[in-house]
């Protein structure tokens, strides 16, 4: 009888002289104006139990299920929960019917002892607050372990006290010595570089030794702990010192399906490394979308040398520089996601001509999708306005891509009113003069 125009005086409580519906599973009459009240009443005398939950459980055996009012389907664990609330309140109600009488026994003593009753005063005992879990580094900066060196000082204090401990009971074992990372088959397949789910490769950061912490000179070779960054794990010995390896990355067996290589923060080397073989049509890592080269301190121009050159017998291998974009754009065609945030670009970097081979979707090109140059030293959008003018009574060119151009944080003076044509869905110049 859902939505049924009917009330309260369709159920008076004289309405069965006998116990109505011995089968009765369901009796909907929700989305009316009949109360709760009303039908517990006229239908109190069914001989099974009522049930007046929405639910789409089945009906057990025994029960009739009730629906009155607005119609609101719940989960059975929902049922469960204010079926459990409900005691909750029954239990508590039935606890505080004789409270001005007397006080219930305390939890610690039995319930069957004899008391003596208390004159008729409420006692409200004060519930204390719970007390707040805390966080961990809450608790790292009670006992003073913010720091890295209070961490160092807590480990060795820590394996001090467990080596007195173990020289007193049982003698120590002798652990084998740890295996030399350089000597690892993984390189930088391993784990800590490469993450296979999602076709990343992740290079840590290096930095340049400071000469002010010494007067003698360091070999470029590998990370040297004078570093004035984070310092250097074994394992990195491994890892190249040019800020973009190319010609190890290739050699890689995932080198065809990396998708992610992230390279921020690499300085100890400002150079790029390339493999021996000419780049084709396709480049290298064709499958490459995304290159993250911030905080690598690069500028318009880049050191670029083959890997042969260094094993013709030369010390150093002979170097040309290159002009940082159009090197990235021929080397990986198939980018959608650029990062050259907080470098040292200028507007030298960015010609027309440069923009449209970056950009631009072509044969070979995938056409690039996000373009962040975040803390350069741009001064001028004039190199944009050429893209812009194509877009000049011309809603669509299949060619363009972008979604998303970041300029926060350069030296900008003026947006030119025609980059308003560029349908961008993401344009950043917070920052700018």
């Amino acid at each position: 009888m859902e939505h049924a125009e009917i009330g309260d005086d369709s159920f008076p409580p004289s309405l069965f002289s006998s116990p109505p519906f011995p089968s009765l599973r369901i009796l909907d009459v929700s989305e009316t104006q009949v109360n709760l009240d009303a039908t517990k009443a006229a239908l109190g005398s069914m001989k099974q139990d009522l049930n007046f939950d929405f639910t789409m459980a089945d009906v057990p055996d025994g029960v009739t299920r009730i629906l009155v009012g607005k119609r609101v389907i719940k989960e059975a664990w929902e049922v469960e929960l204010e079926q459990r609330a409900k005691a909750r309140v029954a239990a508590t109600i039935e606890f505080t019917d004789d409270w001005t009488d007397t006080l219930p026994p305390k939890r610690s003593e039995s319930r069957t002892s004899a008391t003596s009753p208390i004159p008729s005063k409420v006692v409200v005992e004060e519930k204390k607050p719970k007390e707040a879990q805390k966080e961990t580094w809450e608790i790292e900066a009670e006992q003073g372990m913010l720091t890295e060196g209070a961490k160092r000082r807590a480990r060795a204090a820590a394996a001090a006290a467990a080596q007195s401990e173990m020289g007193k009971g049982t003698p120590k074992r002798s652990s084998p010595p740890p295996a030399s990372p350089s000597t690892s088959p993984l390189g930088l397949s391993g784990p800590q570089y490469f993450q296979e789910s999602s076709q990343t490769l992740r290079l840590p950061a290096s930095a340049p030794p400071s000469k002010s912490s010494h007067t003698r000179a360091f070999s470029m070779a590998a990370p040297s702990s004078f570093t004035s960054g984070t310092p250097s794990r074994g394992e990195d010995l491994s890892v190249p010192t040019p800020t973009l390896p190319l010609a190890v990355i290739v050699a890689q067996p995932f080198a065809d399906t990396l998708k992610v290589l992230i390279l921020a923060n690499r300085r100890m080397e400002k150079s790029f490394a390339l493999p021996s073989i000419p780049e084709s049509i396709s480049g290298f890592l064709p499958s490459l979308e995304v290159l993250d080269l911030e905080g690598c301190n690069l500028g318009d121009l880049v050191p670029v040398y083959r890997a042969s050159d260094s094993s013709s017998g030369t010390s150093t291998p002979p170097r040309s520089n290159e002009m940082i974009i159009p090197t990235i754009a021929k080397l990986f065609p198939s980018l959608k996601t650029l990062n050259l945030s907080y470098n040292g670009l200028t507007n030298a970097s960015l010609t027309p001509e440069v923009l449209s081979d970056l950009i631009l979707e072509s044969p070979h090109r995938k056409g690039l999708h996000h373009l962040r140059l975040q803390g350069n030293r741009i001064s001028e959008l004039n190199a944009f306005l050429s893209l812009a003018e194509s877009f000049k009574g011309n809603r669509e060119v299949p060619a363009w891509k972008m979604e998303e151009l970041d300029l926060r944080d350069n030296e900008i003076g003026r947006l030119p009113s025609e980059l308003g044509l560029l349908p961008l869905d993401v344009f950043l110049v917070d920052g700018n003069t």
